[in-house]
């Protein structure tokens, strides 16, 4: 008999168990973290708001057009990682 005045057989039963309803709600979060998926349309819309947002910046800050504000946001946005294949 330990401290708790469990026999150490049972203890053991008792550990195990808790490891496998740990490993059981480990796997089962993993699981819904790799099914979330994201509306196209939320994406579509945080990338405009982007666009648009920093082409407003650009006009007030630096006195752009919207028009080239616009466009510099797009091309700033969109060409991200691309040093890597033209250098």
């Amino acid at each position: 008999m330990d401290s708790f005045g469990v026999a150490p057989d049972i203890q053991d039963i008792l550990t195990a168990q808790a490891q496998l309803d740990q490993l059981e709600v480990k796997e089962s979060v993993e699981a819904q973290l790799q099914r979330i998926s994201v509306p196209l349309s939320l994406v579509f819309f945080t990338m405009f708001a982007y666009l648009v947002a920093g082409s407003i910046i650009f006009c007030v800050w630096e006195g752009w057009t919207f028009l080239d504000s616009f466009y510099f946001c797009y091309i700033s946005l969109t060409t991200i990682g691309l040093s890597f294949l033209f250098s």
